[in-house]
């Protein structure tokens, strides 16, 4: 019987009834008003904003809301009375929504078929940069060109990162290794894709550097192109004795370690703070 159940319930006689006071809120009692969350303030702040429609801020994934948290935190300390235009696409492609407001969602299904075509054209891409540039072994593709979830801009650039033979000089404080970016960075800003993509050399290793850092689980220059493993692909020879195959495996094992979570949670708390100060302390203007 549950104890809400006022028909078993004894009232009090007229002679032991004593009028109780009233029940006094406390700061604590269920019905305050819940603390607005950081993602609640920055959903709120695009609304307003016209950056998105309330029906598409329920459709986001809290993911996408970190990622976009983590990516623009910085740039809301002083907010524009105009926000421009390409900052307000940007944000609807981090949050996997199409180009125009109220449009919702992307077709993730179409996206995939376009992954596929481009994951072949950076192969072809590959043998043209190694012939090129005979240090170079592979690449991991990365970037908003990779992710199924988002429609990147008809401009946008298809993020890599270099993968070198085993003791190749990649310090660019060191004449060799400065020659040798120079050259690098000479073909790929030279060089599209079939598509006419442009690419971007994000980061660039040598097997070993490379190896070194995915055994670190404290090393964060991860993040900057691993932060979400599942888009991650790496193309290209052996790394060490790994073939493509168990290269790409070992790559996502040592992104998705428990080390790499922990800073990539740490990284969102720190950034959530930002949002919360920057947004949550007045009234958006409109």
């Amino acid at each position: 019987m549950g104890i809400e159940d006022e028909s078993q319930r004894i009232p009090p006689t007229p002679e032991t009834a004593v009028e109780k006071p009233p029940v006094k809120q406390t700061t604590g009692d269920s019905t305050e008003t819940p603390k607005r969350t950081a993602e609640d303030v920055m959903l709120d702040f695009l609304t307003d904003r016209n950056f998105l429609t309330r029906d598409e801020s329920a459709l986001v994934s809290p993911k996408k809301v970190d990622e976009l948290i983590v990516r623009t935190a910085h740039e809301y300390e002083h907010v524009p009375d105009e926000i421009p235009q390409q900052h307000i696409d940007k944000a609807r492609r981090i949050l996997g929504l199409q180009p125009n407001l109220g449009e919702g969602r992307i077709d993730t299904s179409e996206r995939d078929e376009e992954i596929k075509t481009l994951t072949e054209e950076m192969r072809g891409y590959l043998e043209k940069f190694k012939a090129e540039c005979p240090e170079v072994l592979g690449m991991i593709l990365c970037g908003s060109r990779m992710d199924p979830d988002k429609l990147p801009a008809p401009n946008s650039d298809v993020d890599i990162v270099l993968v070198l033979k085993e003791g190749t000089i990649t310090d660019p404080r060191i004449p060799e290794g400065e020659a040798l970016l120079y050259r690098l960075r000479a073909f790929s800003d030279s060089t599209p894709t079939d598509s006419g993509f442009p690419v971007e050399l994000d980061e660039l290793y040598s097997t070993d550097d490379l190896l070194a850092k995915l055994q670190n689980p404290t090393d964060k220059s991860k993040l900057t192109w691993g932060w979400n493993p599942g888009i991650v692909r790496y193309v290209g020879d052996n790394i060490g004795d790994l073939d493509e195959i168990g290269a790409q495996i070992e790559i996502l094992k040592r992104i998705k370690h428990p080390d790499m979570e922990k800073f990539k949670k740490q990284k969102v708390a720190e950034d959530k703070e930002l949002v919360a100060r920057y947004l949550g302390q007045a009234k958006t203007k409109k």
